[in-house]
């Protein structure tokens, strides 16, 4: 494009600011959008990508079913090894096994609570990609107390990271640094801050492990030779079961089953099939995230041709002059893809702009931590490229084209009558914003309902006032846990402890257990919580039959159980339950550690999340066993009473921290996926919906220019600004309806298939898709009123002299 071509082009610009910054910002925000969500889809879909070996690393798991399936991320303890023994494609295996929910690392006398921290083989580097920085990756973790840790964790426990060498305590065992690592991304399904020798485990408890195939408990992974064929080697695993786990089962007189399967390691991030795993991200909601960016940037490309065709019509008659002077066709139209290709180029750098000044709250609604330093890896740059050529192209091809076929005779007499052929196209363009935007207020709206039932659902117990601390497993501190609890319970607003962790959603178990139906024994997988006495005063439970357990009965500990009504209407005892026989820590030949009688029945209270329907559950006996305690208050004023319990916790812990957690706010944290999904629609709804209305402006300014003298005419005649309201507003009221027709049931069952994901559910309601419908349309009002104030203030005249 020449230097005088352009001169016209920025006059234009010029006298339509108002115009060309919508353009360019609508069509901006729309790339920025997508790119949002590109760097989005591209974080979750690169989890554990960063191993050298990934192609050739599957993690192995197992499904158990007693009566009741467990199919769990977890393995048992041998099994690594003897595939390794017994299959020659797999040529290695480590297994990790949770060092608890968070470590007490003691430097100096210093305490450092540590989450993260994991037991392993010392094969784990030959597999992962875990670059050492001091150590020898091949013997740091062979000898027993030997310990690896990441960079971070060197240098918050030691000055200048100076660890290597050194010993950290941690209970009552001493670990020495045999090596630091490099600290491993944040797309790693497995986060750590150290690794502690597998061989640091007492013999009694390998050997336990090793001697029973159903005790699960390591996450186990294989490093194949080559990758292998799922199904065909899962074929060998039916054998292997077989060979080895049918005898055992014969010889203990288990009647169970166990089948194992592997997922290949750069999948296992959107596996969300499994009990016992790592938080895992969701393949549905990348879909739908997916769809989200094409359709924001396909209404942001949508306004940019609306408002090109609304412009297009004050730059015909510069068109009719050129074509007049002998301009081709084919120059016409290169001139204005090259002034479009400009436009979108300063969108593209909007775009950009909003994405830096958005990317800080963006990490916060979705809890990522994403940077603008992905926006120049070689990737990304590629696919940024063809996405930008792409928009450019459907953005600009169509108005440039009808703007170069335009016929000069007839623009410069004022008969052209293209926009005539484009009213149709752009009502279509319209119908989509619309029917998008609607989607998006009523999912978000749908999706607030949800969480909204959630949180206001009750779950059978008072999940308020009550705060839990973490017990260290220092067996001094663990000793005078009671007496310190009994001057707790004495403080003024303290209604009741217990040293029991609380039910928040994630933390129950399942047994194996032996119950008594139609007279015999039968072994099922049942849901569990270890409690003491004091549990049900603190949660506020009731009990519906029998009694609660008594610390001034000393068979209680090993005779006694109380179930829920589920459970005592799945086992068929429904009002006969007290009295029925249950066992756990089963032994062959109908034998158990625990052998007792049901005492009490509870009514029914929620310990999973909602996501799952009320299971069958069992209380057991274990008094000052457990690994947290609870506390209820009377007020709902905490932190004055954490304040306080701070002060007796140092008398008590020592160089300890207390460790605690509100439990109202641990059960909300079972459902941060969803938030995360409610913020970032309801964070690209306002863009929806500021787009849809730039649409709405563009094709409104395109129709007033279409109908410029017949407007004029009407006010001679006697029009109000009423009329004309009506006059321009009803197409598109009659497009808002076509949308509403199409986009609720739509929502309707995109949501519907969405609450399946929940056992207990809100029911669906008209009441979000009016709510859509009424803000939608009000909007369009404001902006249609808007138009119809400017063209109160019009001469008449001037729009009849116009040609």
């Amino acid at each position: 494009m020449k230097w005088t071509q352009l001169i016209p082009f920025l006059r234009f610009l010029k006298r339509n600011k108002l115009y060309t910054s919508i353009s360019v910002i609508g069509l901006g925000i729309g790339m920025a959008s997508c790119i949002l969500i590109s760097l989005y889809i591209n974080y979750e879909s690169s989890y554990d990508h960063f191993h050298e070996k990934k192609e050739r690393i599957y993690r192995l798991t197992s499904k158990l079913d007693f009566n009741g399936v467990i199919d769990a991320a977890l393995t048992n303890l041998p099994t690594g090894p003897t595939l390794l023994n017994d299959y020659p494609e797999v040529e290695s295996f480590v297994r990790f096994r949770r060092f608890g929910n968070e470590a007490q690392l003691k430097v100096n006398q210093q305490i450092h609570p540590t989450p993260h921290v994991w037991l392993v083989d010392s094969s784990v580097f030959n597999i992962f990609s875990y670059p050492m920085l001091i150590g020898n990756p091949q013997t740091a973790l062979v000898n027993p107390n030997s310990m690896v840790i990441n960079q971070s964790t060197a240098n918050r426990l030691f000055e200048n990271g100076d660890a290597f060498g050194k010993t950290i305590q941690i209970n009552n065992s001493v670990y020495e640094v045999t090596g630091i690592i490099q600290d491993i991304p944040h797309q790693s399904d497995i986060q750590i801050n150290a690794l502690i020798s597998m061989s640091s485990l007492p013999q009694r408890f390998m050997d336990a492990h090793n001697q029973d195939w159903f005790r699960i408990g390591f996450y186990t992974y294989l490093l194949f030779k080559h990758p292998v064929d799922i199904p065909n080697f899962e074929g060998k695993l039916i054998d292997f079961e077989k060979k080895y786990v049918q005898p055992w089962s014969s010889e203990n007189q288990i009647e169970a089953s166990l089948t194992y399967a592997i997922t290949p390691i750069t999948e296992l991030h959107f596996d969300n099939t499994k009990e016992y795993d790592q938080p895992k991200g969701n393949k549905t909601y990348l879909l739908i995230f997916s769809i989200l960016a094409i359709f924001l940037l396909l209404i942001s490309v949508i306004n940019y041709v609306n408002l090109n065709l609304a412009q297009g019509s004050k730059r015909a008659k510069e068109v009719g002059v050129r074509k007049s002077s002998g301009a081709q066709q084919s120059e016409i139209f290169r001139q204005f893809i090259s002034e479009s290709f400009l436009l979108s180029l300063f969108a593209l750098w909007v775009g950009i702009l909003f994405v830096w000044a958005s990317l800080p709250f963006f990490n916060r609604i979705i809890q990522v931590q994403l940077s603008m330093r992905e926006l120049i890896s070689p990737a990304f740059v590629i696919v940024a490229l063809v996405i930008f050529v792409v928009v450019t192209l459907l953005a600009n091809s169509y108005p440039a084209l009808l703007l170069s076929r335009l016929n000069p005779i007839q623009v410069l007499k004022g008969t052209s009558n293209k926009g005539t052929d484009t009213r149709k196209l752009n009502n279509s363009l319209l119908f989509i914003q619309f029917l998008f935007s609607l989607f998006m207020i009523s999912g978000t709206l749908m999706v607030q309902k949800q969480m909204d039932f959630i949180s206001e659902y009750s779950l059978g117990f008072n999940k308020d006032q009550i705060v839990s601390i973490q017990i260290p497993s220092d067996t001094t501190i663990r000793n005078q846990i009671t007496p310190w609890l009994s001057t707790l319970e004495s403080q003024e607003n303290v209604i009741a402890t217990s040293q029991t962790r609380m039910p928040n959603g994630d933390n129950t178990g399942q047994l194996m257990f032996r119950v008594e139906q139609d007279e015999k024994m039968v072994e099922q997988t049942i849901n569990y919580i270890f409690v003491d006495d004091q549990f049900m005063d603190v949660l506020g439970l009731n009990m519906e039959a029998g009694r609660n357990f008594d610390p001034n009965i000393a068979t209680d500990q090993q005779q006694a159980f109380i179930v829920n009504k589920t459970a005592a209407e799945a086992f068929g005892w429904y009002n006969e339950s007290l009295d029925k026989r249950i066992q756990w820590g089963l032994l062959p030949n109908g034998q158990a550690e625990h052998d007792g009688k049901v005492i009490g029945v509870v009514d029914d209270f929620t310990f999973q999340s909602l996501h799952t329907e009320l299971a069958p559950l069992v209380l057991c006996y274990n008094p000052r066993g457990g690994n947290s305690l609870a506390i209820r208050f009377n007020t709902s004023e905490l932190q004055p009473e954490i304040t306080k319990i701070q002060s007796k916790w140092n008398e008590l812990a020592g160089g300890f921290p207390m460790q605690y957690g509100v439990l109202s706010t641990s059960i909300s944290n079972n459902y941060q996926t969803e938030r995360r999904m409610q913020d970032v629609l309801t964070y690209f709804s306002y863009i929806a919906i500021a787009l849809a209305l730039v649409g709405l402006f563009a094709l409104v300014t395109y129709s007033l220019q279409r109908r410029w003298k017949e407007i004029g005419l009407r006010k001679i005649l006697g029009a109000n600004n009423t009329q004309l309201a009506w006059l321009i507003g009803q197409q598109f009221g009659i497009l808002l309806l076509a949308a509403s027709v199409v986009a609720s049931p739509l929502a309707w069952y995109v949501l519907q298939d969405w609450l399946h994901g929940f056992a207990y559910k809100t029911t669906m309601g008209i009441l979000p898709f009016l709510t859509a419908i009424a803000v939608l349309g009000g909007l369009s009002v404001i902006t249609i009123s808007y138009h119809v104030w400017n063209m109160s203030r019009m001469d008449p005249v001037d729009a009849l002299r116009s040609e």
